[in-house]
């Protein structure tokens, strides 16, 4: 069993004590589930290649690289305060 610790650890490339087989799984699970949030944003009508895609907060700094790397999204711009969902929330 893995802890959100260790996954964390592991996309973010602080996995020494993984096995090469853990550390790809955890990676390519990411990327399953990073690919399942742009399909359900797509399948809501949002075209992630015609805009600018914000992304804010941690999940989005942890798993900036996949989104990227799904070449779905044209241009993005990432806000990297890991408090930043918090912060928008109190504004509202």
């Amino acid at each position: 069993m893995l802890s959100e610790r260790d996954i964390d650890d592991i996309l973010q490339g602080k996995d020494e004590l993984f096995e090469d087989a853990v550390r790809k799984y955890v990676i390519e699970q990411a990327e399953v589930f990073v690919v399942d949030i742009i399909n359900s944003l797509r399948e809501r009508g949002l075209d992630l290649t015609s805009a600018k895609v914000v992304f804010a907060g941690g999940g989005s700094i942890l798993l900036e690289k996949y989104l990227v790397k799904t070449g779905r999204i044209k241009d993005h711009l990432l806000i990297d305060d890991i408090a930043a969902n918090v912060k928008g929330f109190e504004m509202l």
